[in-house]
This record gives C-alpha cells, structure tokens and sequence, in this order.
C-alpha cells in the first residue's frame, strides 16, 4: 500500500492505493466537503467485511472521474470509479479516499511494471519490487481492450437469458477460438468492450484448455442491478486469454548439503553428489532447525468427549533450576505458533523432564483429559508384520519427521481442550500436542494417506519413522525423491539431521534392518543386561512388556517366561486401565506389594535366562512371498510352539518363531488333541498373513497328524479347527521326534526336570491319553517318548488300552459288566431300587423324590440279571425286550452316541434309538432338552415359528406411502432381466419399470423420469435395505425432493410386503404368456400390470386404478360394447370435481375401513400360533450370519 495524489471529480486529495481492497472508499466527511452535489445511489444485498473480521458499514455508493497524474501511470488518465461512502471522521492523518481493486489503474501498472518504467514507477509509489507472490497472470494487453485473446464465450439460447434483481445464473455458453490451442491454461474475463447490460458481471475462472468443452460451456452471470435484465441472444459475455502461471519460490534459507548423512554407505562418490543434488533441489521438505516445523495440508485433530464439563488442573511448582528454561522454552513454542495465550474453561498441569543433553522436555499431563476422550479406533501396524515388506530390499533410507505432532493442526473448536497452566503463564496448544489420545491415530492416519499407495510397497510409515526400501540402487533412489516428494505436498518436514540414505544396514523402530533379514537393535537389548530384577508387580510388567517387543526373535519365549507370568496371578483385575469391582469372596495381592518368598529359584533362572536370549538373538530372515514356506509344530503337555522357516542359499533360515503355554481347560486334552491344536493355532492364529495363499508344508513328530486331512475320524472341535484350516493349501509329513526339536523345545520347558528314574503309577486317564496315541503292542520301543514324559513304564499299561486308535476319535472303550454294576450302585436312585427288589420294600422317601417314585411304578417291569438292572418291555411286535436301566454317568454319552454321531436326528426318532436299547425315568424330557441345547441343531435346525405378533403398515391416502423392490428374471430378448415394482400403499395401485441393471443410477432415472412426473412426488418411500435403494444417490435425491425414506429390516421381506406380494402375481401373469411372448416379456409388462389395477383387491374392496385416479379404467372391452359410464352425460368442471371428491372421500373411508378388518382377520390367524421368546439382559443369543458368499447348504451356520 501507498499513498499518492490524484484528483476526484476535480478535487485534489491524498488516495491510498491499497491492493488488498475489492472496493473503493471516499469517507462522508470529505464527501460532504467536495462531492455533494453528486447523489448517492442505495445498494442492498452488499457486505464489507474488514480486518477485524467485522462488517463495516456504508452509506451508497456514487460515480466519480478519478484523475491519475503521469508519474503513476506514465500518461494523465482520467478514470470512471464506483465508490461507496462510508461514515467516520476525516483526521488530518486519514487518507480521504482509499482506492481498491475495482480501479482499472491496477491492470494498468501490471503492464507498465512489465515495461522499462516500472522499476521508476514501483519505487516512486514505494512497492518493494523484490517481494514474493505466486499467482496466475495474463498479458494486461490482451485484457485491456488491445486484444480480443484466443476466443469469445457467447450466449446462443435458447432465448435470452433473464437476470432476477441480485440474481445469479449459471448460462450454458458457446466458446469460439481465434486460433487452435495446446495444452494452455485459459483465463475466462469480460472484456471492456463486452456488450453486457449495465449491472450484468461475469465471473472470472481459470479453467484448463483440456477440459474445456467449446459447445457447453458454463459461466456463471450475477445481475448487481436493482431490475430484471435480460442478455440477447448472441450477446458475448466475455473473452478468453491464454494464461501462464508465473511462480516465485520463496527464499528458504540455507540449505547445507554437508547435513545429508550418508554414514558409511558403500555407494560411490559420484551417487553421493547426484543425491545431494536431488536433495537441495527439494529442499523445503527439510527442517533446518529445531523450531522449523511444517503444517500438513487439509488435516486437523480433533477431540470428542464424553463428558463436555469444564475441568481445572491445579499448577505445579517448577524447580527454580528449571524456570528461565521453561520459559525461553514457552517463548520459542509462542513464536513458532505452537501454543498461544489462553481463556479456556480447561486446565491441565504441565510436568517438566531433562533430556540427555540436558535440554527441557515439557510434557503435558493430560490424564483428566484423556479419561474423557472418546479414543479413535484407527490403530498402527504390529511393527513385526509390517517389517516383512521389506522382503528382498538391499538398499534402505530412514526419515523422520520434525516434531511430527507438531505439524498437524488443532481444530478451532478442540484447541482450547488443550490448554495447560504453570507458573510462567496459561497457554493452548495450536498444534496437536503430544500424550493426548486420538493423537497417533490422527498421525498415522496422515502419514499413510500422505504416502497414498506406496505404503507397504515402496516404503514404510511407522508414526513419524519412514524407511525407504529398494532392490536396487535406481530403484531406491526414485522411490526416496517420491516419497519426499509427496511429504512436500501435504506440509510435512522431515529433521536431516536424523535421516539415513541409501544404508545397507539401518535402525529402524528398534530393530536392525539389512538384506540379510531383521534383529534387535544392540543400543536398545544391551541395557536389558544390567536390568535390575523385578521386585514388585510393576516392575515386572515393565520388564515383560520391554521383551515382549521382541518376544519374535526368542524360540521358547512362552515357556521360558512361565515362571515370571505366574507371578502376575492373585491381584485385582482390571479393564481398560479402570479397576473391575472386587469380589468381596477374594484376597487380592496389591501391586505395590514385594514378591518376597514368592520370587524363587525358577523365577531367577527365567529372568536370567530371558537376558542371555536377548541379548543372543538371532537374525530372522524376510519372508519372501515368492518361496514356499516350511512349518514346524510340536505339542507338548505345557505348551505349544511353531518355528516357520524358508529355504535360501544359506539353507533353512527362520522367519517367526511362535509359542504358548496351555490355558487350564487345554491342559485336559489328549497329546494327540493337543498337536491338532498347535497345527491350528500355528497355521490360522500366528502366522495366517504368511500362509494364506502360500503353498507351504507342515513337519510335525506326530504320526496321526498327518491323516488329518484325508481319513482321520475328527470329533466336533475337530471339524472346527479342520474347517478353519481347509482355506490354507499345505501338505502334512511326519518327521521324528529328534528331527524335529526346534519346535519340540518351543513347546516344552527347556529346563525340564529329568525323568525320576523307576515305575510309578499313573492315572486311567492318563493311560487312555497315551493309547489314543501310539499303538502300545511291540511297537513302544520305537516311540516312548509319550510315555517318558508321564514318567510310566510302557508294560505298566493294560492290555484292554494297547489298541491304535485314529487320530481325533473320541475314545469309546467297551463297558464291561463290572464298570455297569459298579455305576449302577454308584447311582443314588437305582442302588436303593436295586436294594428295594432284593428286600422287596420300598424306602419312605419314594414320595418326594419323584425319579425313584416313577421307578417304583415300573417294579413289575423291573428285574435283575447278572447282577444288572434291566426293564422288561415289548415292541410293536409283541417282541420282549430288555432295556438296560442307565445310570446317570452314562445318559449323556448315550444321547451323545445316538443323537450327535447318528446325523442330528429330531426329538421323536432319537428318543425311539434310546428307548429301544435303555430306560431311565423321565428320559423323554431329558433327550428333549438335550436336543434343544444341541449347537448344531440350533444353528442347522432353525425353527420357523412366527416369534412376533403381526403388525400394519399403515399410510393414509394415495402417495402417502410408496413402496419400492426390485423383481429379477430370466433375460429377454433384447437382454432385460430386471423389474422394478413401484406400489402405491394405500391405494395398491402398481408399476412395473423393465429395466437392464439395478443400479441406483437406474433406480434415480426411472423414479423421476417415469413415476414422479406422472403420479407426484410420495411422502415417503419403502424399500428393503439393498444397495441400489440405501446409496448416497438415493439419498441426496429423495433429500431434495424433500421426501422421506424408510426400510426394513435385513433378510425381513415381509417387511415390504406389497411389492413382494405384488412380484408373486406378476411371475404368474407373465407365466401365462405364450412362448414366443416370453422371449419378450418385457413388451409385455406394462398390459400386464394395468390389467392388475384395473381388477377388485380384496384387501380395499375398490380397483386400485379407481382409488388413484377416482374413476375405473376404460378398458377395451367397454368399448367394444359401450359398458363405460363415465363421459356419457353433460356436466360442468366443478360438478365433476364436486362429485370426485365425494366419492373419492367415500372410496378412501370404506377402503381403509376394509382393509383394516382385512388386517385383523389375518393377525388373528397368524397370531394364533405364534411363541413369544422372552428375552432378558445378558442373555445369549445366536446371530444367524445370512452374508456368505457362494454355496453353504451342508456348512455348518
């Protein structure tokens, strides 16, 4: 801005030349002096916003001659100038007239700056010529009149276009060039010569030359006049000039290449100059100092609270040590514009840190803050599945970002959320700051979309950590500028004195990355050997959360920690940071608590042991997506492990390592139950992003594992674990036991106590454990492993056990006549029925128990043979039979064997299995409600009894409701295979739309084009919840049209039952047509459907046709033989609509009369048989999944 002299209407007087302005302002005080005489015009629908973001108010506006003397524009030019006067004082230090944009006499210094006279000029008027701008410019000759430009735009109709008073208008124009263009960006202005109505202005645009179409070409027109204008046809609204962007990049300061740390990379000296060279040139993506921190583009934080209420923190206290760097530290956020001044409703305290060199860190204690905020869900990628992307990559770059939360901006409305108090003052944060939750979502979020699609592929992003890969030198280094590159396009800024280029070997998040695959990073395990040993609750979690970070370098990990984990049990549990209400029941530990006497020797050694791992672990090799994978499991008694290897030219190298210990219920299964699991958990649980869609194969030391896949009888959970399993692509070889230790250690405790040496007597179960294993006879001595480690001796085992038994079946050994004799005895009501048929008296208490009262009355039936009790009976036949009397150990196994291994049968035939072989009392209830808790019955077996009472859609006259669905049959002729069924609900009046597709594009078109424009717009729509019907499209085009918009419930068709029903008569009509008519049936759908409302509907009593329209169709037959009534006697308009109405409002009564009752005869019939299912808080229920994909008959729901 300057000030120079000119002179207004004659009137000298000092003008401010101000660019930034869009209007010009002569103040009332100085018009009232010179300009009086010249009237002032009233201007309505016109806003003045000032500096302080305020209105700024004005009186009208006038024309005045504005006279510029030579030395401004080169010649004395006088110039025509729309003013508004605006009221306030005319001090002798206020400028009279402030001169805005809407002079001409910017265009005209534009061009002479261009000329040698502008350097004169701009330093005459005090315009820094050295300042720097970006913006889009045009040849001010070509603008001002000396040339028409490439082209016209040009008004063509139809008609002339009208302008409402303050209206706008978008005109659909035609462009004429003067000349053929390439690929130009084109300015769209009015010329000066442009014949447009006075008050008419065009719009200026930029638009490219490419996307230009020269016969439909919209500008917009806006009508400042207070009258109704009207623009010719083949008015030209304005020209076209082809413009250039002129861009100045601003000085950044310096950049030193000298910063770029190329370490001892082994690349030559010439790539290092050509890196440097491409780095300088992309030098606003580095930060040069500290403070130097980038704004990304388009991106703010935000926090949402459950709790809104205000809260203060109380300040803390700062060391008086720390105060002056507090407070130049507070200064230098000020100045950067990372916080500013407060007067918000919250605080929080500030806690202060000493970095290592011994610089301030000030952190924000956000607790309160945080326990309010609802978290972002949005999560970072496990650091150990993300590394595998690096596969195969030689050559590595590692960037990090400048205080990288710092560079994401606050929303307007969350920023006083976090303002912080301390003695030096009260502050908010206009960046994200560090410790609040949501803030690593937010940059993560970032990060990823700022990378687009070369995440995982081309690089990694890891919060504010990026690493570069490539396989070759070339490839590393276009894929480096790429990703600095679009860093610089969202406002990031990466710190150069913590970036890596072109290493072969780099830290990256803790771990050492290199061709040769990933480990732990020296400086991060190299302090976990002098890590003091933990001696309370917290400092044990300390110490497994650091190892556990690199738990996937340590074979064994679960074992080995199993002594320290245990020490975790006995306290209070907790969920999501917040204490679970005790149990009263129980003694908790508290974690402030020393472990004292309960850290012992095993612990000792596990600590000890988990150091010597870590600071020994090896290297794991990248998983190569290209090579097969080899899977090592094992099993053991305490525990589960997998070793997952590649073949490279070294040899087998490992790529994971997995383990767990067995939770209480595992711990109960079988060996060979337990090796299935370990498959399973390896193969779905572990390393699922590995194998799914590899080929890879399975080595186990257990034999029967490998029949898994082909002949093995499996038991319930086994189908489950095989049908997660049968999406992987794997073969199965066994491999002995000392050929495959690598996993067996994984699975079992390295530092196993050695077996006591002699026999010892073990449990039946633990027998059967075994033989449902190996096969015992004359083969132990090739595998004893198994019975070893129950510390047994192989001819300790009975011979009744020493059968092979098939992998997964569950053991079912013979009962003998003594394990029967001994559970009947060992039943309290058969044993005293037993005593009461050998003493022949009953005991007193037959009365209350009601199993030995029904017993009782079967004692005639009842006898005794070979010391077991048995219930005569007879078939249909007359056969006699014997039924075992079963106790109660046994009933289950029973309705087990004959229901879940007979196919599931129902109530009826599986208590007719039973009861032909066994009799128990009330045994038809209990197979009843065995059945009715059967998971496979439940979920197979759906019953389709009617759970609700019915209920009325109810609408309340023609286009009060209109339902919607789509009906699909067999291609026609011309490839239609689609019908969209419209249905008025009140009046069941039905449309039938053919059409090729059901896109929601289709659904739009037909409803507007073929079904509002004819019958009106409905009050609302129905329809099921297809994607067609639920998109965006409808949604934005039912908003418009202001209607509105329900659905029903998923898989629910009776929810929009008209349509439904209507698609049913629809298939049968069009069944009825003849042969050569089907192949086209869709000419045919529209006869069909007015022949539908043309007919009585039960439900309304009246023709659809006559409850939409107030008179019955005229069909042809009415007028073959004259039966129509309608047309044949002589009446006014106002009698028909008098008439129409009449029986229209008697239609409408009588056919929502009828079809009430209509509806209650119905709901009573369907009401009748349904089951109310009452349904309490916390009950289970079962969720039947309807969204699979292909063909699920025989799969299990």
């Amino acid at each position: 801005m300057s000030v120079v002299q000119l002179k207004v209407n004659g009137h000298e007087c000092d003008s401010l030349l101000d660019s930034g302005s869009q209007v010009t302002i002569i103040f009332e005080a100085w018009y009232k002096q010179h300009l009086s005489d010249v009237p002032i015009h009233p201007v309505t629908g016109l806003a003045i916003w000032g500096l302080s973001e305020s209105s700024y108010p004005y009186l009208g506006y006038v024309m005045v001659d504005v006279e510029f003397p030579a030395k401004i524009t080169g010649t004395h030019e006088t110039l025509s100038v729309l003013a508004l006067i605006c009221p306030g004082p005319c001090s002798p230090d206020q400028t009279p007239v402030i001169l805005g944009t809407n002079a001409n006499l910017f265009k005209r210094l534009a061009r002479l700056c261009r000329e040698s006279a502008g350097v004169d000029i701009a330093q005459t008027l005090g315009i820094n010529v050295d300042s720097v701008s970006e913006e889009l410019s045009c040849d001010p000759a070509k603008i001002s009149g000396e040339d028409e430009g490439v082209g016209s735009v040009r008004w063509l109709g139809p008609g002339p276009l009208s302008l409402s008073p303050g209206g706008d208008c978008v005109a659909i124009c035609n462009v004429e060039l003067n000349e053929p263009l390439g690929e130009e960006v084109l300015l769209v202005e009015a010329s000066p010569d442009a014949t447009l109505p006075v008050g008419v202005l065009l719009q200026p645009m930029v638009v490219p030359h490419s996307e230009m179409d020269v016969h439909h070409f919209p500008v917009l027109m806006h009508n400042e006049s207070l009258k109704d204008t009207v623009i010719p046809v083949g008015t030209v609204v304005g020209h076209l000039y082809s413009a250039e962007p002129v861009i100045s990049t601003p000085k950044t300061g310096e950049f030193d290449t000298n910063l770029i740390n190329f370490g001892d990379s082994p690349i030559p000296e010439t790539w290092k100059q050509r890196l440097r060279q491409a780095l300088s040139q992309r030098a606003s993506v580095f930060s040069l100092h500290e403070w130097d921190v980038g704004l990304a583009k388009g991106v703010e934080h935000h926090i949402r609270l459950s709790d809104s209420r205000p809260f203060r923190e109380r300040s803390r206290r700062l060391a008086p040590a720390d105060i002056d760097d507090v407070r130049k530290h507070i200064q230098e956020l000020m100045k950067s514009g990372i916080i500013k001044e407060s007067r918000s409703p919250y605080a929080s305290p500030i806690v202060i840190a000493r970095k290592k060199n011994g610089s301030v860190r000030m952190c924000i204690d956000y607790r309160t803050l945080n326990a309010r905020t609802v978290p972002d869900q949005y999560t970072t990628p496990r650091i150990d599945d993300a590394l595998d992307c690096l596969s195969g990559s030689r050559w590595f770059s590692v960037l990090d970002l400048r205080s990288g939360y710092y560079q994401i901006a606050m929303s307007e409305q969350d920023k006083e959320k976090t303002a912080f108090i301390c003695p030096l003052g009260f502050y908010q944060f206009e960046r994200m700051p560090q410790g609040i939750t949501g803030a690593p979502a937010t940059f993560q979020r970032l990060m990823e979309k700022a990378v687009g699609d070369m995440n995982l592929i081309q690089v990694l992003v890891y919060l504010d950590d990026l690493i570069v890969f490539g396989k070759s030198l070339e490839e590393h280094e276009e894929r480096l500028l790429k990703v600095l590159d679009r860093l610089a396009q969202v406002g990031l800024k990466v710190s150069l004195d913590k970036c890596q280029f072109c290493q072969t070997k780099v830290k990256y998040v803790g771990h050492i990355v290199s061709a040769e695959g990933v480990a732990t990073d020296p400086d991060k395990v190299k302090a976990v050997s002098t890590w003091p040993q933990p001696t309370d609750l917290k400092s044990l979690r300390s110490f497994l959360g650091f190892c556990g970070y690199y738990r996937r370098f340590i074979a064994n990990y679960a074992a080995i920690v199993r002594p320290l984990t245990e020490l975790t049990k006995g306290y209070a549990p907790t969920q999501r940071g917040k204490k679970w209400e005790k149990d009263r029941s129980k003694a908790y530990l508290k974690e402030s608590e020393p472990f004292g006497d309960r850290w012992n020797q095993s612990c000792s050694d596990a600590f000890e042991q988990i150091i010597q791992c870590l600071t020994n672990a090896p290297v794991l090799a990248f998983a190569d997506p290209c090579k097969p994978y080899i899977l090592h499991v094992d099993a053991s008694l305490k525990g589960l492990g997998a070793v997952l290897y590649q073949e490279h030219s070294s040899g087998l190298q490992p790529v994971a390592f997995a383990s767990r210990k067995l939770s209480n219920s595992e711990q109960k299964y079988p060996i060979h139950q337990l090796e299935f699991l370990a498959l399973k958990w390896a193969v779905v649980d572990k390393f699922h992003d590995y194998l799914y869609g590899a080929r890879f194969t399975v080595r186990t030391d257990n034999n029967p594992l490998t029949y898994v896949l082909t002949t093995a009888k499996l038991s319930a959970t086994g189908h489950r674990w095989l049908a997660a399993l049968s999406t992987y692509d794997f073969d199965v070889l066994y491999r002995p036991g000392k050929n495959n230790t690598d996993a067996d250690l994984l699975s079992r405790n390295m530092a196993d106590e050695e077996i006591r040496e002699g026999w010892q007597s073990i449990s039946e179960t633990d027998v059967r454990a075994i033989c449902q294993e190996v096969h015992v006879d004359l083969k132990l001595s090739k595998s004893p492993r198994y019975v070893e480690q129950l510390a047994a001796s192989p001819e300790c085992i009975p011979d009744v056990y020493a059968f092979p038994v098939q992998l997964e079946c569950d053991f079912l050994e013979q009962k003998s006549i003594a394990d029967l004799t001994r559970a009947q005895k060992n039943d309290v009501v058969l044993r005293k029925v037993i005593e009461a048929l050998k003493q022949g008296t009953w005991p007193t208490e037959v009365k209350v128990n009601s199993e030995l009262w029904l017993m009782k009355r079967e004692k005639n039936r009842l006898l005794i043979k070979e010391g077991l009790l048995f219930r005569c009976s007879q078939t249909p036949s007359g056969e006699e039979v014997s039924q075992l009397v079963l106790p109660t150990e046994f009933r289950e196994d029973v309705c087990r064997l004959l229901h879940d291994d007979m196919g599931h049968l129902g109530v009826e035939r599986t208590t007719d299995l039973i009861r032909s072989r066994f009799y128990w009392p009330k045994m038809a209830c209990e197979v009843e409600q065995y059945i009715k808790n059967c998971g496979e019955c439940i979920t197979r077996k759906t019953p389709c009894s009617k759970a609700a009472p019915l209920h009325q859609i109810t609408s309340n006259g023609p286009m009060d409701l209109v339902c919607i669905d789509f009906l699909s049959l067999e291609p026609d002729s011309k490839g239609i295979s689609n019908i969209l069924v419209v249905t008025d609900h009140f009046t069941r009046y039905a449309q039938a739309f053919p059409s090729r597709n059901q896109t929601a594009r289709t659904v739009a078109k037909i409803l507007v084009d073929k079904y509002f424009v004819h019958y009106g717009l409905p009050g609302r729509i129905h329809s099921d919840q297809g994607r067609d019907f639920e998109s965006n499209l409808i949604k934005e085009l039912l908003l418009l049209l202001g209607i509105r918009k329900s659905r029903t419930t998923p898989y629910h068709p009776q929810g929009d039952a008209q349509p439904e029903r209507f698609n049913r008569t629809l298939l049968s009509m069009l069944g009825t047509l003849g042969h050569e008519k089907k192949r086209q049936w869709s000419q045919h759908v529209g006869y069909l459907v007015h022949a539908y409302n043309s007919t009585k509907c039960d439900a309304t009593g009246y023709s659809p046709y006559y409850l939409m329209f107030g008179r019955e169709a005229r069909l042809p037959v009415d007028l073959c033989f004259q039966t129509s009534a309608e047309g044949t006697e002589e009446r006014q308009h106002f009698q028909y609509v008098a008439k129409l109405k009449k029986d229209l409002k008697e239609a409408y009564q009588l056919a929502s009369e009828t079809s009430n009752k209509v509806h209650q005869r119905n709901k009573r019939a369907y009401d009748s048989s349904i089951k109310f299912q009452v349904l309490d808080v916390g009950d289970r229920v079962l969720l039947k999944n309807l969204g699979l994909r292909g063909k699920h008959k025989l799969q299990s729901v």
